[in-house]
């Protein structure tokens, strides 16, 4: 058997339901009846359009720049190191050692100097001709699907000087300081004079630092769009108070006359 609602109840009810029904009307008519509502809220949001515009103009200016710096020392780097690489395997000569301690020296060289310099390495080979990848060797905890298939494709394929492409850095062991992080990852080519073989290196540069400058930028940015709109808005209340109530003064003298 349903309960029945004491007359009381009923009636809370009913009142709370007029209230809620009245309040779109009762905002509306405020609204007409307010000029200096409507004055402060148009003046707050064409301010605010104008905040936005120029705020995401400035992120998008200064992202493009961290971006391109990034890639350009990123591409200058990954020329050096390359160049390096193969100054060191021509003074090395075919004889000095068999191609997987050749290799393995190339690989800790590179791998040393990443760690100084901030940057990854990952070395496929032999490739190219046809031939199949003949193995895999990393800076530890690497993993080799942080080079995108498209860049070893051109890389590998046999094209000439260096390739660049936007990557994610992926880490097998993220419980350590090492977090996936966006970066840039560049590929070259260098021949080991031990065995002829061509070898892939790909140097994988992380992009944390401009990432969290940007994030704080973003950050900045709004704290300081927000701050101006409240600003904005009360010098406008401000304003328009004084310049509606005589308005409103003058109206009245002028009703009291009539």
């Amino acid at each position: 058997r349903a309960a029945r609602m004491s007359p009381q109840a009923t009636d809370r009810i009913a009142r709370a339901g007029a209230v809620l029904r009245a309040w779109p009307r009762s905002a509306l008519g405020f609204w007409r009846r307010s000029l200096r509502l409507r004055v402060v809220t148009a003046i707050v949001v064409l301010s605010a359009l104008v905040v936005g515009s120029v705020g995401w103009m400035v992120m998008r200016q200064i992202t493009d720049g961290l971006v391109q710096s990034r890639v350009d020392a990123s591409v200058a780097e990954a020329r050096t190191e390359t160049a390096t690489a193969r100054e060191r395997l021509g003074s090395a000569g075919g004889n000095d050692f068999d191609p997987d301690t050749q290799l393995r020296l190339l690989v800790e060289n590179l791998v040393a100097r990443g760690e100084v310099k901030g940057f990854d390495v990952v070395v496929l080979g032999p490739v190219g001709d046809g031939s199949t990848t003949g193995g895999v060797r990393t800076t530890p905890a690497v993993v080799t699907a942080s080079v995108p298939p498209s860049l070893r494709k051109s890389v590998e394929g046999g094209a000439n000087g260096l390739a660049w492409t936007f990557t994610r850095i992926r880490y097998s062991d993220t419980s350590t300081r090492h977090t996936d992080q966006p970066g840039v990852a560049v590929g070259s080519t260098v021949v080991l004079p031990s065995d002829g073989g061509t070898y892939a290196l790909y140097y994988l540069f992380p992009m944390g630092e401009e990432l969290q400058t940007l994030l704080l930028l973003r950050r900045v940015l709004l704290t300081a769009g927000a701050l101006l709109l409240v600003l904005v808005a009360g010098v406008a209340a401000l304003v328009t108070r004084q310049v509606i109530t005589p308005v409103r003064l003058a109206r009245r003298v002028a009703e009291r006359i009539a």
